[in-house]
């Protein structure tokens, strides 16, 4: 602002100075050069003299001195903004920084609030998980508990069953060790080899079988007969008569076999066993290459 004001005078002295000369005045003798002194004037190194334009130099004068003021104004106000723009700048800077300060501060404060909150969280929820677990574990185990003592019930009945059903359980495979000739009526016939006899029912001494079990039963028997020799037998429980096995061999040259099986409802103490009914003649051969007269039964 100082530069521009010195301009502004220099400009206001020079151009009132050329104001003052004009085409009607005059200078005459040696001493007239110390009226006015110029650069311009003085390079020409002549007096001012009538047949000199004044005008003219004038216009060339205000011309310099308008470039001269322009390329002064033109330097402050260039300066100026200069200065402007610089202390602006700084003052930006300032307030960027302090801004920035500010909001970096303003983020660590969050941040750190937020990394808090998140542990706070964090914490909550293994805490949470750690419950969980445990009675998930406490639930587990109880079940567990319940679940093994349930096993063990259900394997306890399933073993008195098992043993149960074994107890219950009665099979007998039979057969003859030897030929049976010249049997009288209704004798009973002893299948005296017991390779089976489970629940110890059938008595291989006697023919019969005894029932320990009320229930539901089957009996199966085979007799072989040899040639043209009939062989007639039967299934009786306590003396009634159940189903009969029939051997008609009296015309062949040939051994012949017959089977029946039948399924009876015994009770506790009931007895069963293969008689054999009444012909003249009988034989009842015991085996053909293995045995071949055999009685079996079991419990169903």
């Amino acid at each position: 602002m100082k530069g521009l004001l010195a301009t502004f005078i220099i400009y206001v002295i020079l151009v009132d100075t050329v104001l003052s000369l004009s085409e009607s005045d005059s200078c005459d003798g040696e001493h007239c050069g110390s009226v006015i002194s110029m650069p311009i004037m003085d390079n020409m190194k002549a007096s001012l003299k009538a047949d000199l334009d004044v005008s003219k130099m004038n216009k060339h004068l205000k011309a310099y001195i308008q470039q001269e003021i322009e390329i002064g104004v033109r330097t402050a106000m260039e300066n100026l903004m200069k200065q402007m723009i610089e202390n602006k700048t700084e003052k930006m800077n300032s307030e960027i920084k302090t801004l920035s300060g500010m909001k970096n501060a303003e983020i660590t404060v969050r941040l750190d609030d937020a990394v808090e909150r998140q542990t706070i969280k964090t914490n909550q929820m293994e805490l949470l998980i750690k419950n969980k677990t445990e009675e998930m574990l406490t639930f587990i185990k109880d079940n567990e508990v319940k679940s093994m003592a349930s096993f063990e019930v259900k394997m306890e009945e399933f073993k008195q069953i098992f043993e149960q059903k074994n107890k219950l359980s009665y099979a007998f495979f039979s057969h003859l060790s030897s030929p049976k000739t010249n049997l009288k009526s209704n004798a009973i016939v002893i299948f005296d080899v017991v390779p089976l006899n489970i629940g110890g029912a059938y008595d291989g001494t006697t023919g019969k079988f005894t029932c320990k079990e009320d229930g539901i039963y089957t009996f199966s028997w085979t007799t072989q007969s040899s040639s043209k020799i009939d062989f007639t037998s039967a299934l009786v429980v306590d003396g009634t008569l159940i189903a009969s096995n029939v051997v008609d061999n009296d015309e062949t040259e040939d051994a012949l076999t017959g089977s029946m099986s039948v399924i009876v409802k015994m009770t506790k103490g009931q007895q069963a066993w293969i008689k054999f009914v009444e012909p003249v003649k009988n034989f009842l051969n015991h085996s053909w290459s293995g045995p071949s007269s055999v009685f079996s039964g079991f419990k169903v």
